[in-house]
């Protein structure tokens, strides 16, 4: 896990599947508040996941900008009166879009030698 995280993958627990298509009632009603919008920059989308939360683990140099992106998603929702009872897992799942395109733009680096 050290040498993935240092190569800049992320790990969370569990992936329990995209937040659109879960079955319990909290999970389709945040779906149903959170739907193509935006929060801390990030528009969710069918494509976004919930992770379990039993493990977050950030590839060190971009953890202060997931923390600080999770925190604003967070925020923002907060602010959208969004079901509380996930908000905080789902801000850091909606980070690994991002880590994703992180690491496709490190090996398109690699790629190319610079």
């Amino acid at each position: 896990m050290e040498q993935s995280l240092a190569e800049g993958k992320s790990f969370m627990h569990l992936r329990e599947g995209a937040l659109c298509r879960l079955p319990s009632k909290t999970e389709k009603i945040m779906w149903r508040q959170v739907k193509n919008r935006e929060f801390g920059g990030v528009v969710i989308t069918k494509d976004h996941a919930m992770w379990n939360a039993g493990v977050v683990a950030l590839p060190r140099e971009q953890q202060q900008a997931c923390i600080s992106l999770a925190l604003r998603i967070c925020d923002d929702m907060c602010a959208a009166k969004v079901r509380p009872r996930l908000i905080a897992i789902c801000s850091f799942c909606c980070i690994e879009l991002y880590l994703y395109a992180f690491a496709c733009r490190r090996l398109y680096r690699t790629l190319l030698g610079k």
